[in-house]
């Protein structure tokens, strides 16, 4: 895992995972670039398949071990929390 692509907040919540395997962290993705069609064929296959063309930035709900993959990739500037949005 590239923990230089991986926002502080995440790392710690990544830590506390028990199922390595389980899609239940919701994540923030920038890319360097708009991927091209090796990069939004992964990204399809990690579930995030609306609006890739032409975007840089996704929001997906992955694995500890998807989050890890990801941030191997050169292309992907980095990954962050999603926060919550709460009505006031």
């Amino acid at each position: 895992m590239d923990y230089s692509k991986i926002d502080a907040v995440l790392a710690a919540k990544l830590a506390d995972v028990q199922d390595q395997d389980q899609k239940c962290l919701i994540v923030l993705i920038k890319t360097v670039q708009v991927p091209n069609a090796t990069e939004t064929a992964f990204l399809e296959s990690l579930g995030i398949k609306k609006n890739v063309q032409n975007q840089q930035l996704f929001t997906a709900t992955l694995s500890a071990n998807n989050i890890a993959d990801l941030s191997e990739k050169p292309w992907v500037k980095y990954i962050k929390p999603s926060h919550e949005l709460y009505l006031t």
